[in-house]
């Protein structure tokens, strides 16, 4: 199961102090295009051509061409305590959402409020918990995945087997906004990690996280959204970027939606990481930006149905960097590039 941390240090002068500055190097960066794009395609860093809006772009070799990744020929400053600290929590990150998927009272209690505010992550939740080589998803996180039933049919196919389903149902469930949601509420995060310490270094993690329902705490949060919109983000149950709202356009939102629509979005404090300096590399074009990254540390777990854990381990890292004023972070969706971390 992979997991992303969200969160690394805050600004503070010792960081703002190793901001890179690229302007006196552009041309020697430049000189790298070519190198950067050679890389690229020996390594295997390609991905799925845009669709483009000019005639001619529906021609057939459009629709399978690959091309290079966008990303930042420039390593983007990271301060090493904190990649550190991290990398030896996400671990713990493992055992935690392991943990919440093997929780069936937890994710019903906790996922049933949503009723048909999400149908999507309903339909998950209503195929059961019936046991499940492997079967890898490397899409299924969205609606669009499952525009039939036969779609649907498959997926609830592979959970019937005997087959290793990566993510199976129930981890699919713990990684919801919802359940994010509920474990920053005070004593749920202890509730699967026993160690107090522990307990606390995961929370380091979070930031704001509330409901958007009906409930005292759900009512302050719109408030609060109302209020202040610019230090919130509302997302509903997806994954894959492009679903999240920011700023002024939060109260048009939140006004236009029903109680129930409500339920199935939470409101998360916006998380403000410093800006640096960077070149980037998109369409070939190199482009100058002020930017900010988004670390993410990836978690290997292997274990058995009765709780044997086999592997749990992190397994690397992602980082994406993109523009200080675009709000997604997605590679393929085309807001972030892939970037590599310079530690200091």
């Amino acid at each position: 199961m992979f997991r992303q941390i969200n969160r690394f240090a805050k600004t503070n002068g010792e960081f703002l102090s190793l901001r890179p500055r690229y302007s006196q190097e552009v041309t020697e960066l430049r000189g790298n295009v070519d190198i950067a794009i050679d890389w690229e395609a020996t390594h295997g860093l390609l991905m799925r051509a845009p669709k483009l809006s000019h005639p001619g772009s529906n021609a057939e070799w459009l629709q399978t061409a690959l091309v290079p990744a966008p990303v930042s020929l420039a390593p983007s400053p990271i301060p090493r305590a904190e990649f550190d600290k991290v990398v030896a929590l996400q671990p713990v990150f493992n055992r935690l959402f392991d943990r919440v998927a093997h929780d069936h009272d937890f994710l019903v209690s906790t996922l049933q409020s949503l009723g048909t505010a999400d149908e999507f992550t309903a339909r998950i939740f209503s195929m059961g918990d019936t046991e499940i080589a492997v079967a890898y998803y490397r899409a299924g996180y969205a609606p669009t995945d499952f525009p039939t039933e036969k779609e649907w049919e498959g997926r609830w196919l592979v959970e019937k087997s005997r087959t290793i389903p990566i993510p199976n149902l129930a981890y699919h469930l713990a990684g919801c906004k919802k359940i994010q949601q509920v474990l920053a509420q005070p004593g749920i995060v202890e509730r699967f990690v026993g160690d107090e310490e522990t307990a606390k270094r995961v929370r380091e993690c979070f930031v704001g996280l509330y409901p958007l329902d009906d409930s005292e705490e759900g009512q302050q949060a719109y408030e609060m959204a109302l209020n202040a919109p610019e230090n919130y983000v509302v997302k509903p149950q997806r994954e894959g970027g492009g679903y999240n709202t920011y700023g002024e356009d939060i109260p048009k939102l939140l006004r236009e939606m029903t109680m129930e629509e409500r339920r199935g979005h939470i409101l998360m404090e916006l998380i403000r990481a410093p800006g640096f300096d960077s070149m980037l590399l998109r369409n070939g074009q190199l482009v100058p930006a002020e930017v900010v990254s988004e670390l993410g540390i990836y978690g290997i777990w292997v274990s058995n149905s009765k709780g044997d854990v086999v592997v749990n381990r992190h397994g690397g890292h992602l980082l994406r960097t993109k523009a200080s004023n675009v709000h997604e972070g997605g590679v393929a969706a085309g807001f972030a590039v892939i970037d590599s971390p310079l530690l200091v």
